[in-house]
């Protein structure tokens, strides 16, 4: 995905205090129905204009954001039925229960919401799909694998959960990417539509004001003047806007209905800005943590490891005893862990690092530049070991993990994948030798933190 950088470009229009159905009136002295055409088409275009800012607006920002809120829901609530499967004891159980609650609470909301908004037939109907396959879902959850769960028929659960709910889930989340694509569509129709006005209005406009020349050319520049240059204004940033450059923006600085249609076109293009960077931060880094995710990590260690480039390391990062932390502190207290994980892991690196999250409870590290870069991969490797032992609190409550870390160095031929699955191997090794320590891929002996030796 292109990202697009919000800049300030602005080619402001002399301020103009003189309105347009003035000097429409003016122009009525000598040419009344080219001036009468021109003020239709201005105010007509205006409003087009306006109200497809608007709906780029509601059928994009906004819905977008209540699918995305639904698709985290549904993959989340997949994960609880999960959790509650493997709960170890009666709280965990009650607790990942309590979390399904949850999710269907949020899930009914955001649907009420969403449903309440303009839709299109076609929405509806997908919006239709997802309903019918999240109640489906909710039945086979609770009247079939529920009861298999609580006689501890685990065979049975597990061929329900992969036949049936699974494929419901999928159905659901396949739902909600067609509603993203539609509502996508009728953003780029809207911004069309406003295109399409603009394009309009100047032909007509240009077509007037050569009529209007030949009965008086003094006339007829004066309205040129004051009329056509904020309207090529905005043509100029509507064309930008074809050629996704959100970079402009029409400063007119006229208090007529011109200055309202440039005024609508910003509050489009503001829409869209935020639009744009809201999908690609989502693209490019974890929700949860804020850190890289796999597919940024694996471009910047692509772009690292490139021919010529200073040697790096890869730090492959598993916390040790995080599945218990979760299970006793519950889905909420995990997350809360991971982010503050995040935060440890990203203090004990340099400005030329790199840190991304995998998934689940695996970061990754990518050490860039320094002399020794073995050296320099060691001793973050080290810090990150210490920094993790430290006790962690959440909610009142003492939670103590580990990591253990598998470290790879880079050399000439090795890949970006390949020089992540040595540091995923070596971390096996790590945990393998003790866990709390970390291995270099070439080098297979477990080593500790100075800190964790000492004590």
């Amino acid at each position: 995905m292109r990202v697009l950088r919000a800049g300030k470009g602005r080619l402001p229009v002399r301020a103009s205090f003189t309105s347009v159905r003035t000097k429409i009136v003016a122009a009525l002295l000598l040419a009344s129905a080219v001036t009468t055409g021109v003020g239709a088409v201005a105010v007509h275009q205006d409003a087009l204009v306006a109200g497809e800012g608007e709906r780029i607006y509601s059928q994009a920002l906004i819905p977008n954001g209540q699918l995305s809120a639904l698709r985290e829901t549904v993959v989340q609530a997949r994960f609880d039925v999960v959790s509650r499967q493997l709960a170890a004891s009666p709280v965990a159980y009650t607790q990942a229960d309590a979390n399904l609650r949850a999710d269907e609470a949020r899930v009914t909301t955001i649907s009420r919401q969403y449903a309440d908004s303009a839709l299109s037939d076609p929405q509806r109907a997908h919006l239709a799909t997802f309903t019918t396959a999240w109640e489906a879902y909710k039945v086979v959850r609770d009247d079939k694998l529920t009861p298999l769960l609580t006689r501890g028929d685990l065979a049975g659960y597990e061929t329900i959960r992969q036949t049936e709910l699974i494929p419901l889930v999928n159905t659901c989340l396949s739902a909600l990417n067609s509603l993203t694509d539609l509502a996508d569509q009728r953003a780029r129709a809207a911004v069309e539509r406003a295109q399409q006005a603009e394009r309009t209005a100047r032909d007509v406009v240009l077509a007037l004001l050569g009529a209007g020349l030949v009965l008086s050319l003094a006339l007829g520049t004066l309205v040129a003047n004051s009329i056509l240059r904020p309207v090529r204004r905005v043509r100029d940033v509507l064309d930008a806007v074809a050629h996704n450059d959100l970079t402009q923006v029409a400063d007119v600085r006229t208090r007529d209905e011109l200055g309202q249609m440039a005024t609508a076109l910003n509050t489009s293009i503001t829409h869209l800005r935020t639009l744009h960077a809201t999908l690609s931060h989502q693209v490019l880094h974890d929700g949860l943590t804020g850190l890289l995710n796999r597919s940024a990590l694996m471009e910047a260690l692509e772009q690292t490891m490139q021919p010529g480039a200073p040697p790096c390391a890869v730090l492959f990062i598993d916390l040790d005893g995080f599945k218990a932390v979760n299970d006793h502190l519950g889905h909420a207290g995990g997350d809360t862990l991971l982010a503050l994980t995040a935060t440890r892991i990203s203090r004990t690196t340099r400005g030329t690092d790199v840190v991304a999250r995998l998934g689940g409870d695996e970061f990754v590290i990518i050490c860039r530049g320094g002399d020794d870069i073995r050296a320099s991969a060691t001793a973050t490797a080290a810090r990150v070991i210490t920094d993790l032992a430290a006790d962690f609190v959440i909610g009142g409550e003492v939670a103590q993990v580990g990591a253990s870390i598998g470290v790879a160095l880079s050399r000439t031929g090795l890949t970006a994948a390949a020089m992540l699955h040595q540091a995923d191997t070596a971390m096996y090794q790590a945990k393998t030798s003790g866990r709390g320590c970390y291995v270099i891929h070439d080098d297979p002996v477990a080593v500790a933190a100075p800190r964790l030796l000492l004590a």
